[in-house]
């Protein structure tokens, strides 16, 4: 059984703000079904908020669209995205396209976001689905659970999250599902490598490469066929990545520029700007 519901409105459960406030490492926000048949449904990731999450959204039927950095990205039926927010990117609905109707979870911890970049990592931000997989399947029977049942507990709430991204994860090892297949170890050596040091300045990319036990000019080649940008890019992102959470854990922004490895603050409020699309004075007022 799917989200077998009646479609003519959205249906969904939202967490209790005081659930999140409580800093599990994975907790479930929202989770529904909606349809879509207006180009307003239009929602941009650089202005979600408050704090960090991910957001999973797929197609039942009918077709959406959604935006990475440049790219483009079609959603016909048993497409999903799995997206990270605040972030450079949007997902809408196409004018004339009929009604989109599709099923949502939004999540966040820290348990939550690690897996989730790792999946981003070795696949990118969109995922083909089986209607039967278990992560549908776990998110099926849970909005069930949470529609009909008379309470639910926090525990549940959290432990739905971990198990949820759990089997997206484990969608990944057989690569049928995720179109690029393996990431070289070295990759993910060198991924532990610059999360591990991430505070150290500077962190060369011959640095990043002796982790990875191979040479600076072949690593940064198979490094940007595997993840799309290169060494530099990538620890760059990471690094804003990092400073928005300590910031949405209320730290300011003097105290995260060395545990994220920026020398200078100007630099590092224009990157964000870029990356994020707002300042870092903008993201801590939107807590």
């Amino acid at each position: 059984m799917g989200f077998d519901i009646d479609f003519s409105e959205s249906a969904g459960f939202w967490t209790p703000p005081g659930w999140i406030r409580q800093d599990f490492p994975a907790m479930m926000m929202s989770i529904g079904v909606g349809v879509a048949d207006n180009p307003r449904y239009r929602h941009d990731l650089s202005r979600r908020g408050p704090g960090n999450g991910v957001i999973f959204q797929y197609t039942l039927s009918g077709r959406g669209v959604f935006t990475w950095r440049d790219d483009t990205h079609c959603l016909p039926k048993g497409n999903a995205f799995l997206l990270e927010y605040p972030g450079p990117g949007t997902y809408c609905y196409p004018p004339g396209s009929g009604s989109w109707k599709f099923a949502y979870v939004s999540l966040c911890g820290a348990a939550v976001l690690d897996c989730a970049r790792r999946i981003f990592a070795a696949n990118g931000p969109d995922l083909k689905l089986d209607p039967e997989c278990p992560a549908l399947s776990l998110a099926a029977e849970f909005f069930r659970r949470v529609r009909s049942a008379s309470r639910l507990t926090i525990q549940e709430c959290s432990g739905f999250a971990y198990a949820f991204m759990m089997a997206l994860y484990g969608e990944l090892p057989g690569g049928t599902e995720f179109g690029q297949g393996h990431i070289p170890d070295g990759i993910f050596r060198a991924l532990r490598h610059m999360e591990k040091h991430l505070a150290e300045r500077p962190l060369s990319v011959a640095d990043i490469a002796a982790a990875a036990n191979l040479s600076p000019d072949y690593f940064g080649r198979i490094f940007a066929r595997h993840m799309g940008c290169t060494p530099g890019e990538y620890l760059l992102d990471l690094r804003l990545r990092r400073a928005s959470d300590l910031l949405a854990a209320g730290g300011k922004i003097k105290e995260v520029l060395q545990p994220c490895g920026f020398a200078d603050a100007s630099y590092f409020c224009r990157a964000f700007k870029k990356r994020f699309g707002n300042t870092p004075m903008a993201r801590i007022r939107q807590l």
